[in-house]
């Protein structure tokens, strides 16, 4: 499995493009994209439907190519419906290009399984900042920027409170789950899913914005039992134990990371 996360193509200069041009270089079973591929802020936006067609012609190196969608994918133009209705929506573009959307459904392979989804955000990877500001500094405080936040960023499209939002993105995910017992299981998530993968210190605007990096998942990889498990999201690359689980954090890396199970 080669991975690729948090790309953010149009930024950091040509960073994301040529981690990309380097899996367009190699071959694997699978080529998997773990979520903010693209940059919706940057100007000039990078041409996003060719980068699609790009990786949709990747079959003849890689068995299959499947993305987790990523926040900022929800963010993309390509996009029109609520959010609610991101992975039938955003499945149905990748698919158009060769490329399956794992929030939309797992994909299997053999006798192993691959599931993804984008995680979720409820503030439990939040711990109060040791130092003063103006930066929300107590979970109620936290859970208003947030609504606000989405509510800004998305209109009309943000058709639910971010909280039954996540909970039905944790509903979806654990569906999946149950259906896929009996298979070797490589689960990923874009957000992260412990606090060991979140920096805290005094810098209280990146304190403030662990609220937003993720989730406990213990009882996720309890029930799971993965052979891999990835996340994104943090652009801080590093391997940590989250109980038995070896959880690899892809993003913030400068060459392709591949596993083998």
């Amino acid at each position: 499995i080669v991975t690729l996360s948090d790309l953010h193509i149009g930024k950091w200069g040509d960073y994301g493009k040529d981690l990309f041009e380097s899996a367009e270089k190699d071959s694997a079973e699978v080529l998997w994209l773990n979520g903010d591929i693209f940059e919706p802020d940057a100007d000039p936006l990078p041409d996003v439907e060719d980068y699609l067609k790009r990786a949709g012609k990747l079959h003849s190196q890689y068995d299959h190519v499947v993305w987790v969608a990523g926040n900022n994918d929800l963010e993309l133009d390509i996009l029109k419906g609520p959010v609610t209705n991101y992975a039938e929506e955003f499945g149905s573009v990748l698919e158009s290009f060769g490329i399956h959307l794992l929030d939309r459904s797992p994909l299997v392979t053999g006798d192993i399984v691959l599931v993804g989804n984008i995680g979720w955000s409820n503030g439990g990877l939040w711990e109060p900042s040791i130092a003063s500001s103006e930066w929300p500094n107590s979970p109620d405080v936290n859970k208003e920027y947030t609504e606000t936040f989405f509510q800004k960023l998305f209109g009309d499209r943000w058709d639910i409170t971010s909280p039954l939002f996540f909970q039905q993105v944790q509903s979806n995910l654990a569906a999946h789950v149950e259906a896929t017992k009996d298979k070797r299981v490589v689960l990923g998530t874009h957000y992260c899913t412990s606090k060991k993968l979140v920096l805290y210190g005094d810098r209280p605007k990146y304190d403030y914005l662990n609220w937003y990096m993720g989730f406990e998942a213990d009882e996720l990889y309890k029930v799971a039992e993965p052979e891999l498990a990835l996340v994104g999201h943090t652009h801080r690359n590093q391997t940590v134990m989250v109980g038995s689980t070896m959880v690899h954090n892809i993003s913030g890396v400068k060459e392709l990371t591949s596993f083998q199970i």
